[in-house]
């Protein structure tokens, strides 16, 4: 995802160099953490190359809906290897197989299924 070259973008918080080349050890606890801790979003920056993690609502629906088109994950999510597990999923993917993925799984977000939910 391409991230303005500012020193903290969109208000995010800085995680060290050194806590995500840790993180690669156990990739699943790295990001629990990171997503435990308090915040709108985290970032590392390595080189030209930026990993984001954001966690308000309101930041990720712009990157998946407001400006989904404009957003290029890029080749370095693909070859994580905490993104190895998603496969093509509508995480990883982009453009038409983005759209293609979301439209499916938008009817399972429906105001009214939704509902239905809270009783199981």
């Amino acid at each position: 995802m391409a991230v303005p070259s500012s020193p903290h973008p969109a208000g995010l918080r800085r995680v060290s160099l050194l806590r995500f080349l840790g993180g690669r050890h156990d990739p699943l606890r790295f990001l629990s953490a990171l997503g435990l801790e308090s915040g709108r979003g985290d970032y590392a920056r390595l080189g030209r190359k930026h990993m984001v993690l954001l966690k308000h609502p309101d930041l990720v629906q712009q990157v998946l809906v407001a400006d989904g088109a404009k957003v290029i994950k890029g080749r370095t999510l693909e070859r994580a290897r905490f993104f190895r597990f998603l496969g093509d999923g509508l995480l990883n993917a982009e453009g038409d197989a983005q759209r293609r993925q979301r439209r499916l799984m938008l009817p399972a977000f429906h105001r009214a299924r939704l509902a239905g939910y809270g009783d199981l």
